[in-house]
């Protein structure tokens, strides 16, 4: 095998796996792209397209890690919860996005 795969993929061992799943990277993605302002759920629910058990499980561990943080807003009168990334959260999102980006030969601009 390829030496620099090889060390590519021991440093993938040391990012969090709390945070590396699919819908995680999603979701750390999504909430990194949008910022201090963040997303409700039910906004992140329609970008996402995921059901409500996937997506309530992946934000709990990523509050829990975090990662993530939950505030209550007020939207046309109604009371929501919206999400947004922490500065861990973004930093964490940095590493992965780094190792993602050399695993597949990127530029690291992505």
């Amino acid at each position: 095998m390829d030496g620099n795969f090889l060390a590519l993929l021991q440093r993938g061992k040391a990012l969090n796996s709390k945070v590396f799943s699919l819908v995680r990277l999603e979701l750390l993605s999504s909430l990194s792209a949008l910022g201090h302002d963040g997303a409700t759920y039910r906004e992140l629910k329609a970008a996402l397209s995921l059901t409500d058990g996937a997506l309530f499980t992946n934000l709990k561990a990523l509050e829990s890690a975090g990662y993530a943080s939950k505030q209550e807003v007020t939207v046309e009168g109604k009371k929501l919860d919206s999400y947004r990334i922490t500065p861990e959260g973004k930093a964490e999102w940095e590493k992965v996005r780094q190792w993602l980006n050399e695993l597949t030969g990127g530029d690291g601009n992505g």
